[in-house]
């Protein structure tokens, strides 16, 4: 059985990985408590959090939104006395803003959930992904919801943890290819293609980028070299498919590869 490389040897993390990371639950209390941890582990490892989870349950009231958004001052001292948390100020305090914020997001979506899933036309997204080099640390829809969460007044949120948030609730599937959970995520329930990745293109998406559902079966190709998009691709029912390249300097070898991956991707849908 192969699975994601990144787990490695710890039990923590193979567990973590195969019985939570990529599955989606659509729940909100899910979301608020990978806020917590996820605006905790600025600059940290994720192990590192996820090894003082249960403590951080305790101290968060089960992560429940309405009580964190309550704490108040003495309450942050008490947690800055805790060892069994990261103890940073700041991110303390984050936390509790966010709490108060989450609630009004769920005021105004129905639910943060239905908030997060109107940047992916209300779809989860699986991104096609052949080696974990190739696995991106954020994406244009983890740009714009950090963006929109920053202009909402949330706190250590940027895009590379909001990107993490989104694989770890399966809004997005980044497993690999060939990891078993891969093909098991993206058959529970409807999902549309994300991106594509390969060692030089990344093949995004046009509905997605633009949020725009008529343009769900066209593909821009984007030059990771320097965000250049350099063609498009258009898909139709019977798996047919063609790209247009721009005139570029090593343009066939771009067209290759970006041909090698659409052809896997077909073959698997």
């Amino acid at each position: 059985m192969e699975r994601c490389p990144w787990p490695k040897n710890d039990e923590l993390y193979i567990k973590y990985h195969d019985e939570e990371w990529g599955e989606y639950t659509g729940d909100d209390k899910k979301h608020f408590e990978f806020l917590v941890l996820e605006s905790a582990q600025a600059g940290l490892s994720w192990l590192t959090i996820l090894r003082r989870r249960e403590n951080y349950r305790e101290a968060y009231a089960g992560f429940n939104p309405d009580i964190v958004s309550k704490y108040n001052q003495d309450k942050i001292e008490e947690l800055m006395n805790n060892a069994g948390i990261i103890r940073n100020r700041k991110k303390i305090e984050a936390s509790i803003n966010n709490a108060v914020l989450f609630l009004k997001l769920q005021q105004e979506f129905g639910s943060f959930n239905n908030y997060l899933l109107s940047f992916t036309l209300h779809k989860r997204l699986t991104n096609y992904i052949e080696k974990i080099e190739n696995l991106p640390p954020m994406s244009i829809v983890s740009d714009r919801i950090s963006k929109d969460m920053k202009k909402r007044g949330f706190k250590f949120l940027g895009s590379t943890i909001m990107y993490a948030h989104l694989q770890a609730v399966g809004i997005i599937n980044d497993h690999i290819m060939c990891c078993f959970k891969f093909k098991k995520i993206k058959d529970e329930g409807e999902e549309i293609l994300g991106g594509i990745y390969t060692d030089k293109l990344v093949l995004y998406n046009a509905g997605i980028q633009e949020n725009n559902c008529k343009k769900l079966n066209e593909l821009v190709i984007i030059k990771k070299e320097d965000n250049e998009i350099i063609g498009n691709i258009s898909i139709v029912e019977n798996k047919n498919y063609k790209i247009k390249i721009k005139n570029i300097k090593g343009k066939n070898e771009y067209k290759s590869e970006a041909e090698a991956m659409i052809i896997k991707y077909l073959d698997l849908n």
